[in-house]
């Protein structure tokens, strides 16, 4: 005898709210991040909503929530029920002041606040303590805020932060003894000093110096980091490839374009894990041959209109295992060192690309 058992195949009770919550207000959310039909990410777009569905505290696994361009003035008390938020992003929304209701989501590790159009009301303070033990980053931009709040973390591989035209006019003395793993600092004129964002030194592995408004170049501080893997250092005026750079032997990318140095030492080869080397519109007419020594760059823009050939040191060199690319201003072919053909160069595992 067959026995046949009818059985409803129910949705997913995430789905069952995705598509509640669509229906009553008319819009729709947009999932950021999921694992099969749990939601685990959510983006809420002012376009769409008016107000912070509360439907959406029934996403039981959601971890990360952004917020952009919404209306409202604070978070619904509700977010605080969400146990698993990990990440908030807020966006163009006019918040009176910092919501209160974060602070109270023990399991908080990314919190980002943007502000990409004028507001009259934005976020202008920061609490005067964040007490997290999984934070991780902090990213504000486009904000009056002029004090950083102290940290309390245990993260181990330590806290990241972006500060991009902020009215930040210090870094706080403590930060000297946080476990800091990277920072982008981008025109934040009203501050002149960064050298406390290095932290302890030894967890930093990247540091971002992009416009650099009124900030002074923190040379000394640099000269303690020996564990940076990411260094982008374009437009910062230096007159000269800093020294600083040979002793951080785990570099794997450097970005250092359009400055005014016009040497680099043959102690360039200590970079022996460089993967990336941007180096356009400097003051270079040589190259070392020592560059085009390292065994794991594979990416080298030198795109400058006073270099003229390779260094002919590298026909006596040996094929590399890692192919280089190498960008430059014109014809491929007329940057060929002296006594090679484009055919042997290529051989040797150098290609020469025109940059568009």
């Amino acid at each position: 005898m067959i026995i046949f058992i009818s059985c409803e195949t129910s949705i997913n009770k995430d789905q069952q709210t995705l598509k509640r919550i669509n229906k009553k207000y008319n819009a729709e959310l947009n999932i950021s991040s999921h694992s099969g039909d749990t939601i685990t990410g959510l983006r809420i777009y002012g376009h769409s909503f008016s107000v912070i569905p509360e439907e959406i505290k029934e996403f039981r696994y959601l971890e990360d929530l952004r917020i952009d361009g919404v209306e409202i003035t604070k978070l619904p008390d509700w977010i605080k029920e969400l146990k698993r938020l990990k990440a908030i992003t807020i966006v163009d929304v006019p918040f009176n002041s910092f919501p209160e209701e974060l602070l109270e989501i023990d399991s908080m590790e990314h919190f980002s606040f943007n502000n990409h159009f004028t507001l009259n009301n934005a976020v202008k303070e920061l609490p005067k303590e964040l007490h997290y033990k999984n934070l991780k980053s902090i990213h504000l931009s486009r904000l009056k805020i002029q004090k950083l709040p102290l940290l309390h973390f245990n993260t181990k591989e330590g806290v990241s932060f972006t500060l991009r035209k902020t009215d930040i006019t210090e870094i706080p003395d403590e930060y000297r003894k946080y476990h800091i793993r990277e920072f982008t600092i981008d025109d934040n004129r009203k501050l002149d000093h960064v050298d406390n964002l290095f932290g302890t030194y030894d967890s930093l592995k990247e540091v971002k110096f992009q416009y650099r408004g009124h900030t002074e170049f923190p040379m000394e501080s640099f000269k303690k980091c020996y564990n940076l893997e990411v260094l982008y250092l374009v437009d910062q005026g230096l007159r000269e490839f800093p020294d600083f750079i040979y002793q951080n032997t785990k570099l794997k990318r450097l970005y250092i374009d359009d400055n005014f140095f016009e040497n680099i030492k043959p102690d360039i080869i200590k970079l022996q894990d460089l993967e990336l080397l941007h180096m356009s519109n400097t003051f270079m007419i040589d190259l070392p041959e020592e560059i085009f020594a390292l065994p794991k760059l594979s990416y080298l823009n030198i795109r400058n209109p006073l270099i003229k050939k390779l260094p002919s040191g590298i026909m006596g060199l040996p094929k590399r295992e890692v192919p280089m690319k190498i960008y430059v201003s014109n014809a491929p072919e007329s940057y060929v060192p002296v006594g090679m053909s484009l055919e042997e160069l290529n051989e040797k595992g150098y290609v020469l690309l025109n940059y568009n």
